[in-house]
């Protein structure tokens, strides 16, 4: 049956049908018809609203099989019934299927609603037609519903994984630790409304107590073993609404289930309601699912049927029609944007003329002064969440302006570094470009910014409502603006002032310098830092380093090398390179000032970092002497032998702290034929006891250029009790730079009667240095 067509403020009102590419059509004996928009509905105004109207649905709207998508994973899982009464099989005896019979509109929870649909059970034993049959409840769309099905079949009741949803029906069959209180196999007779929370989980339980509502509705069947059916009708109603003022309402969810005659026992199964006070969201999907999952047989629903009815608001939203200057594709300005109402799913568009065939309900555009109509869309109105989410519904209008055209031009002022002259063409006035080569001022510039728009036009004597954007380079700013009225020296520190004082369309015929703005900008304050930083791995106690001035100009100016004005750095503290604001490093900072942009002021503070190494923090010992005796000829009694050879000692100091030095030496093996002995139990001759070695302080020699005072050498002899003596010491203020010390002659002292004959002897001396002074 089909719903004849109502005339509303002269509009033909009805329901356009849309089939959508990635749903399961509708396959059945239904002429499908198209109501679209043949008559304008109406004028919009702006800051005016507008209201399409036609927002009631009733039993005739459900009754027709066209306001319905039927969503599915194959369509072999649904049909509608060969009878041609409008039932439709949502469960078609196919394992773990799912099906939505989904309404085309979203509909209205502020308001109250009734929906009665009648369900048919056949082709399976007593409650193993499926796992559910009823009603569902989401704020999810059909494409979204659908991606989220082969995840909802079974014991999901085809709302898991969709946030916020509800099953409001028959959970026919029984699943241990998930559906509550213990059942049998045989399946339940409960209908609840049950809920999933805002990440899609439904509501279970494995013990006696269930979150949700429930009640037991029983069903008397008809036939024997597998194939047995049944019918009963499901009404839904929404009731006792609060609104929340936060886009959800808080109201009474009610659950009817009632036998149809024949299958209620003689009477004695009554019907059973349930309620459950929840909350909504204002605009919400709604249609009748069957899910099966292991047990499958036949669920249909009646929907479109006659013996359903339904008594409920389409889901509205209201959106804006924007008015667009299609030359700055920015709203024009001082024109408000219109607002539609409209139900969700309609398609809505505008026009300067006919109504456009596609469109249920189709708007014409208001007449703006000094622009003309020029192009429009259609939208279909899409559901949201108006307290969470941006509204994605929006008509844009575009308009061209007409006829006139003000130009903006940009320029540096004059010796802006990096310019040369230029002269405009209209006022004769000078400023700075830096693609002029006439008197050009050292530096570098930035491209001149093109103001968005360089062109605006509009209709003579009209406002200049559309102020063009300029993106100033940074560094730079904005110096002053000349306007058609500066013949006289006027100028303007913004260019939305210079507007202000010339704000309509002027012709050339009245003004030469009509709608002819010239924007001067100039470079800003800009700054070069120079600072020392010891190198990575710098010792921790390093000398302090001072600070060097910075430089100060302005952007794209050359920068001064102060090189010559470095601050004096530490003792011993020396650059090692340079890093330059490119990041490149530099072997001075002269070279890094000349390099590419180092050389100019850019915005803010550029900065240049002397590296440096420091000192290192104590003197060292590079050389200590080696004594060689050679091959001697013993004599009897204590005497002294004469070294064959010998090195000397070295000490480096080039820490700059001037604290001084000290050098010391102990003998910590006595001379011995067997590093391993025991002195106690080696036999005769391991080792010489009473040995001693006699050093005595030759030529101290440094380098050419080194003018510091010369440490104190010293003649030592080292006993063989390891004790230690002083060999050189540098008192404070003394010793820096590099020390050789030479020996010229060392003695051995030994008693030769300890001597074991054609044994080679060695002994072991340590040198210490320590950077405090002896004294």
């Amino acid at each position: 049956m089909y719903k004849k067509k109502k005339i509303l403020a002269r509009v033909i009102v009805g329901m356009s049908i849309f089939f959508l590419p990635t749903l399961t059509l509708l396959s059945h004996r239904i002429e499908l018809k198209v109501e679209a928009a043949v008559i304008t509905s109406g004028a919009l105004e702006p800051g005016g609203n507008s209201d399409t109207g036609n927002h009631e649905l009733d039993s005739g709207f459900q009754q027709n099989a066209n306001n319905w998508n039927i969503l599915a994973g194959d369509s072999k899982w649904w049909k509608w019934d060969p009878s041609g009464n409008n039932y439709l099989w949502l469960a078609n005896s196919v394992k773990n299927s799912w099906v939505y019979q989904s309404i085309r509109a979203t509909l209205d929870f502020s308001k109250p609603l009734t929906i009665k649909t009648p369900y048919w059970y056949d082709k399976a034993d007593v409650w193993k037609m499926g796992d559910a049959s009823g009603f569902f409840l989401t704020p999810a769309n059909n494409d979204m519903i659908k991606q989220n099905a082969p995840n909802a079949t079974g014991q999901q009741l085809g709302i898991a994984g969709l946030k916020d949803s509800f099953f409001i029906g028959r959970d026919i069959w029984y699943n241990g630790t998930f559906d509550g209180p213990s059942g049998t196999n045989k399946g339940q007779d409960k209908i609840e409304i049950r809920k999933t929370d805002a990440n899609g989980a439904i509501e279970q339980s494995s013990s006696t107590t269930v979150p949700w509502v429930q009640i037991s509705a029983p069903l008397q069947f008809q036939g024997s073993g597998s194939t047995r059916w049944s019918s009963e009708t499901q009404t839904m109603t929404w009731s006792n609404i609060v609104d929340n003022k936060n886009g959800t309402y808080t109201g009474t969810l009610s659950l009817t289930a009632a036998p149809d005659s024949g299958y209620n026992n003689n009477g004695a199964y009554k019907p059973q309601t349930i309620s459950r006070t929840i909350t909504l969201k204002k605009n919400m999907s709604f249609g009748s699912l069957a899910i099966t999952g292991n047990n499958t047989g036949v669920i249909q629903g009646a929907n479109a049927s006659k013996n359903a009815s339904f008594s409920a608001t389409r889901g509205t939203v209201t959106f804006p029609v924007n008015f667009i200057d299609k030359t700055t594709n920015q709203p024009i300005k001082g024109v408000t944007a219109a607002k539609i109402t409209a139900n969700t799913g309609d398609t809505i568009g505008v026009t300067n003329s006919l109504a456009n065939a596609s469109d249920n309900y189709t708007f014409v555009v208001p007449r703006i002064n000094g622009y003309n109509f020029s192009s429009s869309t259609s939208i279909k109105v899409a559901n949201y969440d108006e307290y969470n989410e941006a509204n994605p519904n929006a008509i844009n209008v575009y308009y061209s302006p007409i006829a006139e055209t003000a130009d903006f031009k940009t320029y540096y002022t004059e010796k802006t570094p990096g310019t040369g002259i230029v002269t405009d063409a209209i006022t004769g006035l000078t400023g700075g470009d830096p693609s002029s080569t006439m008197i050009v001022t050292e530096g570098v510039a930035a491209t001149l910014p093109v103001p968005n728009p360089a062109l605006v036009t509009g209709d003579f004597g009209h406002s200049i409502t559309n102020i063009p954007s300029l993106t100033v380079p940074a560094g730079y700013k904005v110096d002053h603006i000349v306007g058609p009225d500066g013949k006289n020296g006027q100028t303007y520190p913004d260019l939305a002032s210079a507007i202000v004082a010339n704000p309509t369309f002027d012709d050339l015929s009245n003004n030469k310098w009509a709608n002819h703005f010239s924007i001067y900008l100039t470079a800003e304050r800009a700054s070069a830092s120079f600072s020392y930083n010891y190198v990575d791995s710098t010792r921790a106690v390093a000398p302090s380093l001072p600070d060097i001035p910075s430089e100060v100009g302005v952007t794209g100016g050359v920068i001064k090398d102060p090189s010559e004005q470095l601050p004096e750095l530490p003792a011993g503290v020396t650059i090692k390179d340079v890093t330059a604001p490119d990041g490149n490093t530099y072997g001075s900072l002269s070279e890094a000032l000349a390099a590419g942009a180092n050389k100019y002021y850019q915005a803010g503070t550029v900065a240049f970092t002397l590296n440096v190494t420091a000192p290192p923090a104590m003197p060292t010992l590079d050389e200590v002497p080696t004594v060689e005796f050679g091959t001697q000829t013993l004599k009897s009694g204590t005497h002294s032998y004469g070294s064959e050879t010998q090195t000397g000692l070295k000490v480096t100091d080039e820490s700059y702290t001037n604290k001084g030095w000290h050098v010391t030496a102990s003998m910590s093996q006595q001379f011995t034929s067997d590093t391993m002995a025991d002195l106690e139990t080696a036999p005769f001759g391991t080792f010489l006891k009473g040995a001693s070695i006699s050093f005595h302080a030759g030529t101290l020699n440094t380098t050419t250029e080194n003018t510091a005072k010369a440490p104190q050498a010293l003649d030592f002899t080292l006993q063989e009790d390891g004790a230690a003596v002083s060999v050189m010491d540098a008192a404070a203020g003394t010793g820096q730079g590099a020390w050789e010390l030479s020996y010229e002659d060392v003695q051995l002292q030994v008693d030769g009667d300890q001597i074991a004959v054609g044994k080679p002897y060695q002994a072991t001396i340590n040198w210490s240095l320590s950077d405090v002074p002896a004294n």
